[in-house]
């Protein structure tokens, strides 16, 4: 049976480790651009025909609120 621990994997795990942690804190960004593309539903089109409150721009109201959203 295989050891499970063998310095050779620790480095690997070691390595893992760090190689997650350094891309999570390059792509760890504050602010984003927010674009919304869609159909009526997006826009916040009702049954009527009036343009209303869509999930897009309940979307926007969070990233707005937690001050994240840039453009």
């Amino acid at each position: 049976m295989k050891k499970l621990i063998s310095p050779k994997m620790l480095f690997l795990y070691a390595m893992i480790l760090l190689s997650i942690s350094l891309i999570y804190k390059g792509n760890n960004q504050k602010h984003v651009h927010y674009l919304s593309i869609g159909d009526g539903y997006s826009e916040g089109i009702d049954c009527y025909g009036r343009i209303d409150y869509g999930y897009s721009d309940y979307l926007k109201d969070k990233l707005q609120e937690k001050n994240q959203v840039k453009f």
